[in-house]
């Protein structure tokens, strides 16, 4: 955390750079432990509670504790809140809009909609606020009501280390073999890429990449071709601005990032990019003009040059009039998996699939289901084999850190079958009694054996010595 000197501020000097950091360097941890001295001098400052909640509400996993500050704001607001003054002591009407906001982030759905209606039955609602994104957040509200109970059963496996570390380890993409597998770690002062290479089914020990590609931090992975030799990232300036780059492996070292060549980058964002299978066609997102609003999906065809030729808009059955991007089509090429935040939509991004149909055209999006999605940002959906398998960065407290890469299976009812593992038994329900189940390797004949503990509803993977495996069960409720 940056230091400073708190005893010798006034408090309104601590407010002032608490705004700052909010504001400005976007450090909402930062923000809020100035905020919370603000109160500490000053308990009854409604303002300094709804910024701390204003804070928890962008720190992913932490929402949650907003909340009682947010309920403890909306006792005192005004409707001509004068933002960012110090003067200020009073909370925005908009505290009702961020609860419900905080409620549905925990998935608190019916408290939610409570805080949402209050909302718009404050007196100066119709002339002073938006009731379009007023309503849109019901909806979403409502929608993610009926996806939740529509949940899908899943299996979710994430990786121990040295893959998974106790910092970020998230924009993971891997290749259409199987072979190679690339991702972003947050380090201190910048975001490093590491790389792991499948041999013998296991995947060898992280190599750190970031000066072979020559980063300075500003680049992370968005693609690998199908042989895993050809590695796409996304690379940001010091204003923000994002375009796509390239490195090639050439079976040692991976080589300088270079911007790439055609008519992909643009004057605008691009701020994801991936192969087809057949590394043909790079399918991406941008924000440039022609498109149906926001971050579009996108393709471009290699030419015969070498270069990517004019991009194509994936089209208003694809795009919504919202943000759409980290984008993927399965390696088989039967299945398109992207990540949008319009459509039958949670909240935030939500990972959406769409089949190939017989005339080549993409099928309708489908909302890829609970628990995958969430009320939060869901993106990189990497998919193995047909799509229903994946590489996925998945935000949670039950892995190494907060963003793991996890590979995770939808399951169908009779079908339990993982990358090189059988199943000798039907997956069951959960159970009152402690069971055993058996996973044998096809390839090596390594027995895995899963043991369930009814009386802490936990399980245990026993496993060769020279292996480890950890185990999590997802269950409806």
């Amino acid at each position: 955390m940056f230091a400073l000197n708190l005893m010798a501020q006034t408090t309104e000097d601590v407010f002032y750079d608490a705004v700052y950091f909010y504001e400005e360097e976007e450090d909402f941890q930062e923000a809020r432990y100035l905020f919370y001295e603000v109160l500490s001098k000053e308990p009854n400052n409604a303002n300094a509670k709804y910024l701390i909640g204003m804070c928890y509400n962008n720190i992913q996993g932490e929402e949650h504790k907003g909340i009682p500050y947010f309920i403890e704001a909306t006792h005192s607001t005004a409707s001509k809140y004068k933002k960012n003054k110090y003067t200020e002591k009073r909370a925005p009407h908009h505290s009702w809009f961020y609860l419900a906001e905080a409620y549905s982030k925990t998935n608190q759905m019916d408290e939610a909609l409570e805080a949402l209606n209050t909302f718009k039955q404050l007196k100066d609602f119709s002339s002073k606020y938006n009731a379009r994104i007023t309503e849109e957040a019901v909806l979403a509200v409502e929608r993610a009501k009926i996806i939740k109970d529509a949940a899908i059963n899943i299996r979710g496996l994430y990786f121990n280390e040295p893959i998974n570390s106790s910092s970020d380890d998230y924009n993971g993409v891997i290749s259409g073999d199987g072979k190679m597998m690339v991702w972003a770690n947050s380090k201190a002062f910048y975001e490093a890429v590491y790389m792991s290479a499948r041999a013998n089914n296991q995947w060898g020990v992280p190599e750190l990449i970031t000066p072979q590609i020559v980063s300075d931090g500003n680049l992370l992975p968005a693609g690998l071709s199908f042989d895993g030799t050809s590695l796409l990232l996304v690379k940001s300036d010091k204003r923000g601005n994002t375009d796509i780059w390239i490195s090639h492996y050439n079976g040692t070292i991976w080589g300088p990032a270079k911007p790439i060549e055609g008519e992909i980058n643009s004057g605008s964002n691009e701020d994801h990019a991936s192969f087809s299978p057949d590394g043909r066609t790079i399918y991406f997102s941008s924000d440039r003009r022609g498109g149906e609003g926001g971050l579009d999906l996108w393709y471009s065809d290699r030419q015969r040059d070498g270069q990517w030729g004019k991009p194509v808009n994936m089209g208003d059955q694809i795009n919504s009039d919202k943000d759409e991007t980290s984008v993927f089509v399965a390696p088989t090429g039967e299945r398109l998996i992207f990540a949008s935040k319009g459509h039958f939509n949670m909240g935030g991004y939500d990972i959406f699939r769409c089949e190939l149909e017989e005339n080549t055209t993409w099928s309708q999006p489908t909302n890829i289901g609970y628990p995958l999605n969430t009320t939060s940002d869901n993106t990189f959906y990497v998919p193995i084999n047909n799509g229903m398998q994946a590489l996925y960065t998945r935000f949670t407290n039950e892995a190494i850190g907060m963003r793991d890469l996890w590979y995770v299976e939808i399951l169908d009812a009779e079908d339990f079958v993982a990358e090189g593992l059988t199943l000798s038994v039907d997956p069951p329900e959960i159970s009152q009694k402690d069971f055993a189940i058996i996973l044998v390797n096809n390839e090596t004949g390594e027995e895995i054996e899963v043991l369930y503990d009814a009386a802490t509803d936990s399980f245990k993977a026993l496993a060769g010595e020279k292996s480890s495996y950890k185990v999590i069960s997802y269950k409806q409720k």
